[in-house]
């Protein structure tokens, strides 16, 4: 046996061992166990079974496709070993990426889909889910992504967005929201997700690259502080839509999340598309000041002021200029949302602070309105209590406890139906 028909032997056989390895996938749904409450929105296993399906597909077409040409190449002469050998280990080598490029696709949904065969955290997972689609805030004829959320390991949360490239260059066809295992179940759980969540619906509604625009048309910001706030867009604008949906819940979990040492709080990255953190804060205050004006605000800023003082920074001009810009760049943000109202659903904004403070006395004297109120209203009310240190952390979290699984239960119309027939 010559070198060349060894070779294109040896290739084929790694051809057919990579074919008898996918052949053996199964679609998640038939791998992954978990109880009723714990299985994200009905159409979400489909559409993600689906999708890999269709990959598995199409590859195990590429792979028929060069055996056949594996074979031809054996029967042609006139070729120089050399070519033949090349071109056929190119080919494989190109598959056989694609072959695990598949696999981690299928990685990322097991491992968001796995954790929901964990006692306690399926049902959270499966609240989460109910909760994200809330937080999309668009309007009922709006066609939305699904939103999956899983933890995971790590200070900050996290969003592969649906439609995004995944590996092997297919589009994502669900979002995923990754949520830190310290946001469960506690204050900033519901900061972190309706956070995530604004990266998907500002994508949707086209709102950086109308921000962008808005930025360099507007004559009264000062150059040197525009590039940041261009640079800085689409978490700004996450942070935006977390505060216009929950209030001064947001600002709770922001705080909470950036508490770091001194070296990161006033830490300027050039690569980082976060804004510098302790400016951060300070925006997310005022944006919030804005929106739903209070003196807890100003008490607030205080304390992060006490925790931060600015007099730590070692760049005072930069950051006196993008506080001196913070108003203005407020009210272009603003003006920003105000022209997409008719994007957005109705009773898109928080309550005002009045309102959910009279709420959550309500829901004191008859919780079953806590229960019946929509995942966002419910984040909004109890982040204004919490701030109004009328409710503490433990208290809190026994409260979202019952709520993530009320919801999992109930707060998806179709899940309710699945769970009553299966009853």
């Amino acid at each position: 046996m010559n070198t060349v028909t060894m070779t294109l032997r040896l290739i084929r056989d790694e051809v057919l061992a990579l074919q008898t390895r996918l052949e053996r996938l199964q679609p998640l749904s038939l791998t992954i166990p978990m109880t009723r409450a714990a299985l994200p929105y009905p159409k979400a296993l489909s559409v993600i079974d689906s999708h890999l399906l269709k990959q598995k597909r199409e590859l195990n077409q590429t792979l028929v496709v060069l055996l056949q040409e594996l074979e031809q190449m054996d029967s042609v002469r006139h070729l120089s070993s050399k070519r033949v050998i090349a071109r056929a280990n190119q080919q494989f080598v190109n598959l056989r990426l694609h072959f695990n490029a598949v696999l981690e696709q299928i990685d990322i949904f097991a491992d968001v889909l796995t954790q929901r065969s964990e006692h306690q955290y399926d049902r959270w997972l499966a609240g989460l889910d109910v909760a994200a689609q809330d937080a999309l805030g668009l309007p009922k004829e709006t066609p939305a992504p699904i939103l999956l959320s899983y933890l995971d390991r790590g200070h900050g949360a996290a969003i592969r967005r649906a439609h995004t490239k995944l590996p092997g260059g297919s589009l994502n066809p669900v979002g995923l929201v990754r949520i830190p295992r310290e946001r469960m179940v506690g204050t900033g759980i519901a900061g972190s997700l309706y956070h995530e969540v604004g990266h998907q619906s500002a994508v949707m509604l086209g709102l950086l690259t109308s921000l962008a625009q808005s930025l360099h048309d507007h004559s009264h910001l000062v150059p040197q502080t525009v590039k940041h706030w261009v640079k800085w867009r689409s978490e700004i604008l996450a942070d935006f839509w977390a505060i216009c949906r929950l209030g001064v819940a947001a600002s709770l979990g922001l705080m909470s999340v950036i508490s770091l040492p001194d070296a990161l709080v006033y830490r300027k990255d050039s690569r980082d598309p976060h804004p510098i953190p302790w400016i951060r804060v300070m925006l997310n205050l005022a944006i919030g000041e804005v929106l739903f004006p209070d003196p807890q605000w100003r008490r607030l800023r205080q304390c992060w002021l006490a925790r931060y003082p600015m007099s730590r920074s070692k760049e005072p001009r930069l950051f006196s200029a993008l506080l001196e810009e913070m108003p203005a760049f407020i009210r272009l943000l603003c003006r920003l949302f105000d022209s997409h109202q008719n994007h957005l659903k109705q009773g898109f904004f928080a309550l005002p602070t009045s309102q959910s403070r009279s709420i959550y006395k309500r829901w004191q004297l008859d919780p079953s309105g806590m229960f019946q109120a929509a995942p966002t209203r419910v984040f909004s009310v109890l982040g204004q209590a919490r701030a109004d240190g009328e409710i503490d952390s433990h208290e809190e979290s026994e409260l979202l406890h019952r709520l993530l699984q009320h919801w999992a239960l109930n707060g998806n119309p179709s899940k309710k139906m699945q769970l009553l027939k299966a009853a």
